[in-house]
């Protein structure tokens, strides 16, 4: 589905009536996006926000950037495990378009089941690529 999208142009129509779906989705949409960042399909993740843009519905924008699975993991957290810098930047984007100044701290200070934040995270698996970027997006 991923190398699909990749080939793709899906029409502003078209995003409109899929960010309904996935708005109607709730917490199932965000199965989707956690899976799509942890399975390193940054195109998934394009549309499912593009497409909750397209729609108008921020509310559901806002609860996927921000939800956590039951290890306290963000698919903003899955994307730095895995070294996804596409969809990590794709989530970046979004947040910093779409949230208020205490919500971007509260993704960027948000902490796992074991107490470590996204930019401990980043150290401990050595993304030193992803570091850089974090460090850039914390001083703006």
């Amino acid at each position: 589905m991923d190398g699909l999208l990749s080939r793709s142009m899906i029409s502003k129509e078209m995003l409109k009536l899929y960010g309904n779906r996935v708005h109607d989705l709730g917490k199932c949409a965000v199965l989707v996006l956690h899976r799509a960042a942890e399975e390193l399909n940054g195109n998934i993740v394009t549309v499912l926000l593009d497409s909750l843009q397209a729609s108008e519905h921020t509310d559901s924008l806002v609860q996927l950037l921000l939800a956590q699975d039951n290890d306290g993991k963000s698919a903003y957290f899955m994307a730095i495990e895995r070294g996804n810098v596409q969809v990590l930047e794709k989530l970046w984007d979004c947040a910093k378009t779409k949230l208020k100044k205490e919500k971007i701290n509260t993704l960027l200070l948000a902490t796992n089941t074991l107490g470590m934040t996204a930019l401990q995270l980043a150290t401990y698996w050595g993304k030193l690529e992803i570091l850089q970027k974090m460090w850039e997006w914390a001083k703006t």
